[in-house]
């Protein structure tokens, strides 16, 4: 049988991979990732990607210090010139705001499940820097609202509707990075991810401190008006200077495909078609599925306590620590900014380099479980500081868990995977703080006031009793020397071994 002239495969190697799909009880080839004739991804473009993060995260640094007197400023009263005295205009002077937080964040984590898993298709679909620029167009449109109304009946519903596209932009960066990075180096490239924005933040936290000082009681429209503008760049950005990988190619890695044999000839065909070998692949797949959902599972607990956490802290200290002002949650910003890019960079590495991964990712819930046990005791603001300890360990999760998701994923399917992975973090987000607010309003007035964090100290200590009984199986070993061409007789890819399914720390040393 000539190959070429069956529209499969050509004799030096394969151009495209296939899946084997049925049509009538004949196998035909479905292509999906074009490997000889496909652009090769450049590592310079895994730069480009992190300066549009640092974009994209910009505007909604900009509101950070204030986010605890927007939502407690009324519907329709207006936070222009002064949002303290709208605060003032409140039928609950003083309210907590606890219930808005939990409403805004709950509505906004439905829209942004929902747009996780509609990111992850069309990353799939039409590509990554479509998808990127959706999302920078969706996070600027509260920005604009805020500026034009300064009015918080139109901004919290409209941000809330707007984080349908707040995912597109973290699905579409995590698919990047696994598209232009090596696997082999994948862990150290996503913890470098959020570096250059944290930078930004680092250096930019004292200017925007005292920018929100200035401005809130006087006018705090030019505070909005520089978010929104700020907001533009990184679409621009974006449009400019972002390549599509969809379908390239990683420098250095070697396309594996896919195990057919030939069939015996159909009666009236007049040729013979190629499928897969019957049953190859079918146990790896199932434990691939298996160990995915086991991903998924603990990145949905973990991310109970931490979307609690990021949804209350800054307002849990303004309502407890009054003495924090603007400035002292600034200065909070860009002590967090030094402590995880100390983590990123520093210890990261030495954690992946002679812990592994799966223990990295056992010291970094250790880690979390620390920070809210802190938070928890916390009497005063010096708590929050000591905490920080802690994050530089705690830090490590999301990183590697979003390579573990990565490493799991076929490569044709990295978008839908990553999509996936944003959903059950979104999803967490829906859930976790009405259950938080509903704590903290209870125990508001208790001693110690951390009372409530004990729930993220549960989920994080769940976490880490489910991480110890995760495994997975390795990944796909390339072709190797002795194996011949897809048109003849293939050698199985994966060792009796390997299909064992051995944990995580094996494959590391793989």
């Amino acid at each position: 049988m000539d190959a070429e002239e069956e529209g499969r495969v050509s004799a030096p190697g394969p151009t495209l991979l296939f899946d084997m799909e049925e049509e009538g009880g004949v196998s035909a080839p479905s292509p999906h990732l074009l490997f000889d004739d496909a652009r090769i991804a450049s590592p310079s473009w895994v730069y480009r990607i992190y300066i549009f993060l640092s974009l994209a995260t910009l505007s909604q640094f900009m509101l950070a210090p204030i986010s605890p007197d927007i939502v407690r400023a009324p519907f329709h009263v207006s936070m222009c010139p002064n949002i303290t005295a709208a605060i003032d205009h409140s039928l609950t002077p003083g309210g907590s705001g606890y219930v808005v937080t939990a409403a805004q964040d709950s509505g906004r984590g439905l829209f942004k499940l929902a747009g996780a898993f509609v990111a992850g298709w069309a990353c799939d679909k039409i590509g990554r820097k479509p998808v990127m620029l959706l999302g920078a167009i969706g996070d600027a449109v509260p920005m604009f609202t805020i500026a034009m109304t300064c009015d918080t009946a139109f901004y919290i519903p409209l941000n809330t509707v707007m984080g349908f596209f707040d995912s597109f932009v973290t699905v579409a960066v995590a698919t990047f990075i696994a598209d232009v990075v090596p696997a082999p180096e994948r862990a150290a490239a996503y913890g470098r991810m959020f570096v250059p924005a944290l930078v930004v933040l680092l250096v930019g936290s004292p200017l925007i401190g005292k920018l929100a000082l200035a401005t809130m009681n006087s006018n705090i429209q030019l505070l909005f008006t520089i978010t929104a503008a700020l907001s533009i760049l990184p679409m621009i950005f974006s449009l400019c200077f972002i390549p599509e990988t969809l379908g390239c190619k990683i420098p250095g890695d070697v396309p594996v495909p896919p195990v057919i044999v030939p069939k015996l000839p159909i009666a009236g065909a007049g040729d013979e078609r190629e499928e897969e070998t019957p049953g190859h692949f079918s146990a790896p797949q199932s434990l691939l599925t298996l160990a995915l959902a086991s991903i998924l599972f603990l990145n949905f607990i973990v991310s109970m306590a931490t979307g609690g956490e990021q949804a209350m802290l800054f307002l849990y200290m303004a309502n407890n620590f009054p003495e924090c002002t603007v400035e002292c949650r600034s200065f909070l910003m860009s002590a967090i900014s030094i402590t995880v890019i100390f983590s990123s960079l520093i210890l990261l590495p030495i954690s992946l380099r002679f812990l592994r991964r799966m223990w990295t990712l056992r010291l970094a819930l250790v880690g979390r479980v620390a920070v809210l046990t802190t938070l928890m005791l916390a009497r005063d603001v010096d708590w929050i500081f000591i905490s920080l300890s802690f994050v530089l360990l705690a830090n490590f999760f999301t990183i590697v868990i979003m390579d573990l998701a990565a490493t799991t994923a076929p490569k044709d399917k990295q978008g839908q995977v990553q999509g996936m992975l944003a959903g059950t973090t979104t999803l967490a987000t829906v859930l976790s703080p009405p259950i938080f607010a509903a704590m903290f309003e209870e125990y508001k007035n208790s001693d110690p006031p951390g009372k409530p964090w004990i729930i993220g100290v549960v989920f994080s200590a769940v976490g880490l009793l489910i991480s110890l009984c995760i495994s997975t199986p390795p990944r796909e070993k390339p072709p190797s020397s002795s194996a011949r061409h897809p048109t003849g007789r293939e050698e199985p890819l994966l060792s009796d071994t390997d299909r064992a399914a051995p944990d995580l720390e094996r494959i590391d040393e793989e």
